[in-house]
């Protein structure tokens, strides 16, 4: 599937997309996106279980979804294309993709951790659990997205299975 912003342009056995909208909007909605979930999630962080109980665990799968999607977009469009072609800024983009990966995988252990049992046995404990994570993520989405507007990286048109000769 082609994201948003991007044509399908099919060219033998490989394809390629072509941008359509500016560079960066979509790595911008995806981490806004994020934001916005933690956000959401937030004020049922200050009630209590029972308050939490119905609503908690669809937001928390909503919120491992967006951010697996925006990583697969980030590590598919802006990290692997400049690790590929040899980029100036490779060693750069290296350490971000590291960091994409291991906050990930830390919020992955986070959200298997706190299981629903987990969070009924111990609410207080997950609820600072997950402000921490959330603030931690917060700040590595800053961050992630500071350098990659001084990197100047922009998404790079991918490739399907075969190279398309250039």
């Amino acid at each position: 599937m082609i994201s948003e912003g991007f044509t399908d342009v099919r060219q033998g056995d490989g394809w390629r997309a072509i941008m359509t909208e500016r560079p960066l909007d979509e790595f911008i909605r995806q981490q806004t996106r994020i934001l916005a979930l933690f956000n959401g999630v937030r004020p049922l962080l200050s009630g209590s279980l029972d308050h939490a109980r119905d609503r908690l665990p669809a937001m928390r799968q909503e919120i491992v979804g967006a951010m697996q999607e925006c990583q697969i977009y980030k590590h598919a469009r802006l990290y692997d294309p400049h690790i590929a072609s040899g980029s100036p800024h490779r060693r750069a983009v290296q350490e971000l993709k590291i960091g994409c990966i291991m906050l990930g995988e830390k919020y992955i252990a986070h959200y298997r951790a706190w299981d629903t049992a987990a969070v009924a046995a111990n609410w207080h404990g997950f609820r600072l659990s997950a402000l921490a994570i959330m603030t931690e993520t917060r700040k590595s989405l800053g961050e992630e997205a500071d350098a990659v507007r001084a990197l100047d990286l922009h998404p790079v048109e991918p490739i399907g299975r075969k190279r398309l000769a250039a």
